[in-house]
């Protein structure tokens, strides 16, 4: 039951990451939610360029949080766990795999280019 927080955290720390990224480009937040695959958001479209922007923030959040490890001698386990489950997350969702941000990341990058 201890290792659910910190993996709670890295989920909440990812939404957050899209969230504060689509608020800042001028973009509403239409939902927030969550499913059996986890927290979702459901914002107004932008721009192809925002759109990678947006995508790019939540998987960038995690690894930036995924840091956190290196203060495990000074706050403990939890931070360790904390920055190995941002880690973890941070890179999954950087691959093109189903319902990933990766996925959306390289849909956006074909369509740019």
């Amino acid at each position: 039951m201890n290792n659910i927080l910190p993996i709670v955290g890295a989920a909440v720390c990812h939404e957050a990451g899209h969230v504060i990224c689509a608020r800042s480009l001028g973009l509403k937040i239409r939902r927030l939610g969550l499913n059996w695959r986890g927290p979702y958001i459901i914002r107004e479209q932008g721009n192809p360029l925002q759109n990678l922007a947006v995508s790019l923030a939540g998987p960038l959040m995690n690894l930036i949080l995924a840091g956190t490890m290196v203060l495990g001698p000074w706050l403990g386990i939890g931070a360790v766990l904390f920055g190995l489950y941002n880690l973890a997350l941070g890179i999954y969702n950087l691959l093109p795999v189903p319902c990933s941000d990766g996925r959306r990341i390289v849909s956006l990058l074909l369509n740019v280019a």
